[in-house]
């Protein structure tokens, strides 16, 4: 296992770990559901950050495998900065190296309402972001956990997908 495969499951355990041992109300933070609430919105950030930091890894560990020293180091410099991982996001970025990628991501998008469930949690972390409280109503454990297991069988789709040299 990578380096960088080893960093994503650490990520993955920290945020599992996170989701099943939420605080509990005292320290002054308010009462128990609303603790619950912002621990939620704390994980739904961490989610959406696994998403684009795993997505990063996994196609600049290819690169690592299969590409130019100079392509690797444009790739592990430059791309991307930082974008919305939403479903657009990762097809268009998927495309951008093999079409076949993209086309498999799209078919694995279709199933089970994954697509909605991706963007969601991106549209969520963006809410909270920029302080659009109202729209973030309906984030809870129980949702974020859903979305969790979501992001994290994205993550090993790409991982077969674009690992699988």
């Amino acid at each position: 296992m990578t380096n960088q495969a080893q960093n994503r499951q650490r990520y993955r355990a920290r945020i599992q770990h996170l989701i099943s041992n939420p605080p509990t109300a005292g320290d002054g933070f308010g009462s128990e559901l609303e603790v619950r609430a912002h621990w939620a919105k704390y994980t739904c950030v961490l989610i959406s950050g696994f998403i684009e930091q795993a997505i990063k890894e996994i196609v600049r560990e290819h690169a690592s495998a299969t590409a130019a020293p100079k392509i690797r180091r444009y790739l592990e410099n430059t791309w991307p900065n930082s974008k919305n991982m939403r479903c657009e996001a990762i097809s268009e970025i998927l495309e951008n190296f093999d079409i076949s990628w993209s086309q498999g991501f799209l078919d694995w998008i279709k199933k089970d309402e994954r697509k909605k469930e991706i963007n969601e949690i991106i549209r969520w972390r963006n809410d909270i972001a920029h302080g659009k409280e109202a729209n973030t109503n309906n984030i809870t454990t129980s949702s974020v956990n859903t979305k969790f297991k979501i992001a994290c069988n994205l993550i090993d789709f790409l991982e077969g997908l674009i690992l699988a040299i």
